[in-house]
């Protein structure tokens, strides 16, 4: 018989339990019933006083597009607009003139299934998001499958199995 190693990651935990601090973010910004008032406007003022960067003049217009849609924000897209941001004077100016019409958030926001995200809690809409984004494109291939193939090992992160996820909704 042959043996094979099988690893259990807890990738998915951050996703699942919105533990990542951008969903912390839309959850004090969106979604802060039931909590107190006092806390929630001095973890706001903080917020503020940390995002000088982040402004909303410095967003691409099809991020104020996609808010449009939503009708809300999305902390971690927020976050993404204000790294590519940076990254522009990286490229040259040739490059940067050739996606000059390029929309990449209205044509990711194109690709979804809308219905998932009508009347939608803001920190779910979010979670949504990141989970037909950044989790299959990044956390599960460049962190889980690329790092399990490179050591011969097989990976399986339960915590995104669908019955665990079900069973934690309740």
């Amino acid at each position: 018989s042959k043996t094979v190693k099988v690893v259990q990651s807890g990738q998915g935990a951050d996703e699942v339990f919105a533990g990542y601090p951008h969903f912390r973010r839309d959850m004090l910004l969106y979604n802060n019933e039931q909590q107190d008032p006092k806390v929630i406007d001095l973890l706001r003022q903080r917020i503020q006083a940390n995002e000088q960067g982040y402004t909303n003049a410095h967003m691409p217009h099809d991020i104020h597009w996609m808010v449009d849609q939503l009708k809300h924000g999305v902390s971690w897209l927020d976050n993404q607009a204000g790294w590519f941001k940076a990254l522009e004077s990286l490229y040259r100016g040739d490059f940067r003139d050739h996606f000059t019409g390029v929309d990449p958030y209205r044509q990711f926001f194109d690709r979804l299934d809308h219905g998932k995200l009508a009347d939608r809690d803001p920190v779910h809409n979010s979670m949504y998001l990141w989970a037909k984004s950044y989790l299959p494109n990044f956390v599960l291939t460049t962190l889980g499958d690329r790092m399990e193939m490179a050591n011969s090992i097989e990976g399986r992160v339960p915590l995104l199995d669908h019955h665990v996820v079900e069973l934690a909704c309740q």
